[in-house]
């Protein structure tokens, strides 16, 4: 005699993926609250008041489909009578923009009468990964939504848009002008690399690229090759190199009168 089968009932899918909804439930809210809510400034030590910047979120269609941002108006923004520069700074690793925080004293202020924005990356994101390791998605696709909708929603001068950033944010600058054309007007990478094979995806803008010599975390020999290959092939690239500093040559760069205003000579037109 043959043994009858035992039919095992069918489980439905949320049966099946019970462990999956709990940590669904529990992660979920956990990852969008800290989008929400942190960091609670873009400087450090985060203590430090960030008051002429506001925070925001921007939704978008791009994973994980919200990030936060923070956006600093000119002194005096007047909509009716000006448009303005607009600088999208792309923070490091650390999650901090010290270039903002400079771009906060008074006398800044007046040097510099420009839109700035602050984008933050997810948690688990970069700006940009360029094939070493393990890949992280890319958050740029969300900075550049919530720089176009500053540009929508404020009195933008859209020949003077600049993207610079240091470190991780130095590699998404570079990102930046390879991704999206005819939107920037120039591109500061500061202690960040970039592959020589890929120079041609650069947007054809004035680049200034900034090292410190004794930079452990990402060598000074590549920014010295980039602007090589780039200066050789006619491009407009300029090179400083910051002898005493080592990872951490934004500081002298932010903190230089000179190089905003360079920065806000430049233009699409």
């Amino acid at each position: 005699m043959k043994k009858k089968k035992v039919v095992k009932p069918k489980k439905n899918f949320w049966r099946r993926n019970l462990d999956l909804l709990l940590v669904s439930l529990i992660f979920v809210p956990l990852y969008y609250g800290y989008i929400f809510t942190q960091p609670v400034s873009p400087f450090l030590p985060r203590e430090e008041p960030f008051a002429l910047f506001e925070r925001h979120v921007h939704f978008s269609v791009y994973p994980p489909f919200a990030s936060a941002y923070f956006l600093m108006l000119p002194q005096n923004y007047d909509p009716e009578k000006y448009t303005y520069p607009l600088i999208m700074m792309l923070h490091g690793a650390s999650s901090h923009m010290y270039g903002g925080k400079v771009l906060m004293h008074p006398d800044m202020r007046a040097r510099v009468p420009a839109i700035v924005l602050i984008p933050m990356t997810p948690f688990g994101f970069t700006w940009a990964s360029l094939g070493s390791g393990l890949p992280k998605p890319s958050a740029l696709p969300l900075a550049v939504g919530a720089l176009r909708d500053v540009m929508k929603h404020y009195s933008v001068d859209p020949d003077k848009v600049y993207v610079t950033g240091y470190s991780m944010g130095g590699i998404g600058t570079y990102a930046a002008i390879a991704r999206y054309h005819d939107l920037f007007a120039a591109a500061v990478p500061i202690d960040a690399h970039w592959p020589l094979e890929r120079l041609k995806e650069l947007d054809n803008v004035p680049l200034w690229v900034l090292h410190g010599r004794h930079d452990q975390s990402m060598p000074v020999t590549n920014s010295r090759q980039v602007t090589e290959v780039l200066k050789a092939s006619g491009r407009p690239v300029y090179y400083t190199e910051h002898p005493q500093y080592g990872h951490g040559s934004w500081e002298p760069t932010y903190d230089s009168p000179a190089f905003w205003s360079w920065l806000l000579q430049q233009s699409k037109r």
